[in-house]
């Protein structure tokens, strides 16, 4: 939800943050910012920390170990790839 706030009789636009509802969420936004990404986790992400929470700890422990140029890139790699060795 955006609000309007006056500063110096300008009209600026202030993000409110309501904050995570579950701890999953705070998770993913928590990893998010470890991982050096910038903006806010994307839905996908969220939906990894919801859906199979050990295997998003298990992609951010390699993301962190290897040290990648595009960490983001790299996690739903490994996401995606344990998963199919899961099945």
């Amino acid at each position: 939800m955006l609000e309007k706030i006056k500063v110096n009789n300008n009209y600026q636009k202030k993000e409110k943050y309501r904050g995570a509802h579950y701890r999953w969420q705070d998770r993913a936004v928590e990893v998010w910012k470890k991982l050096g990404l910038e903006g806010n986790p994307a839905s996908g992400f969220f939906k990894i920390f919801r859906d199979a929470p050990d295997l998003a700890e298990r992609c951010y422990s390699f993301v962190i170990d290897a040290s990648a140029n595009d960490p983001e890139m790299l996690f739903y790699w490994k996401y995606n790839d344990l998963r199919r060795v899961q099945k």
